[in-house]
Formats: C-alpha cells, structure tokens, sequence
C-alpha cells in the first residue's frame, strides 16, 4: 500500500533531521558482513544495500517492494520458494505547507513520509527456503532471479546502492 506509515506516533509533527556521512565499522577480528550465505538452514540472501546517505520516501520504498514482487512472481512460479524483506521502514514525518500561503500560523501539515538511509543499510532482501546447496543449476537460478529483480529496484530508488550476496 502507498501509505506506508505507522499506525501510531507520539508526536505528529518533528525535524527531519541530520543524514550521517560516516562510513560503517567493519568488525575485522570476527570478520562479519552485512549479509550471509547460511549454509547449515539451506538459505540463500541477496540484499540490496546503500552506497550514500539519503531520505528515502514511502514512494520509493513501495516503488522498490512492488518491482520485486512483480518479478519474482514471475519466477517464483517454477518451485522455488522466495521471500521478500524490508527492513526500513519511513517512520519520519515531512511537513509541507500549501503553495501561496502567507508566512506564520505554524507549522505545515504532515505531506509524506521518509526514513534516513546510512552508508551500508540494507534496503531490500531477498530469501529463498529449502535450496539444495550442492545443485550449482538451482543456485544459479537463484542468483539470477535475485539479480533480476534487485537491479530492477535498483532503478527505483535515487540513490547508488550495490546488490551483495
């Protein structure tokens, strides 16, 4: 649905705020990364994650969500069980006031709603269930509808982002 937003706030109306330019702490003596393969579950993740700080709309979120859902419907329809997650979510209200409006008698009502995207956040990510690991054929597939339908989103969004495995 376009009005993504959440169901209740303590407040209606705040400042959109400050994006950080900082670049994400890479944890070298664990060796962690954003996203895995889980070899043990047999689950594969592929995620779509930002390249530059940015406020990102409800729009383009659902813009995002719908071009991913739509291709991997396509695919998905031949046995391979996938899902889709989004773990941002545009929680931040922007006010607007109209257009031709006299300064003063406070401030604009609520217009959309954006979340702030840090370097290195992941915006999308796909999961598939039940993948023989040692099938190169089904990975392959796997990979491809991921990447098929990542880069479509990728066109979606206003900002770099890179498609990590």
């Amino acid at each position: 649905m376009l009005n993504r937003r959440p169901k209740r706030i303590k407040y209606l109306k705040s400042h959109k705020g400050k994006l950080s330019y900082n670049l994400p702490l890479i944890n070298k003596e664990k060796n962690e990364t954003k996203c895995q393969l889980n070899k043990d579950g047999s689950e594969l993740k592929y995620s779509l994650i930002a390249c530059e700080p940015t406020r990102l709309t409800a729009a383009h979120i659902y813009a995002g969500e719908l071009a991913i859902k739509r291709s991997l419907k396509i695919a998905l329809e031949k046995g391979i069980k996938g899902k889709l997650i989004i773990p941002v979510f545009p929680h931040i209200p922007v006010t607007k006031k109209p257009a031709e409006v006299r300064m003063g008698k406070g401030k604009g009502s609520v217009d959309y709603w954006m979340t702030r995207i840090k370097i290195g956040t992941i915006i999308f990510e796909i999961k598939f269930h039940n993948i023989p690991l040692n099938n190169k054929g089904v990975l392959n597939r796997c990979f491809n509808i991921a990447k098929t339908a990542l880069t479509i989103a990728q066109s979606k969004l206003p900002i770099k982002t890179i498609i990590t495995i």
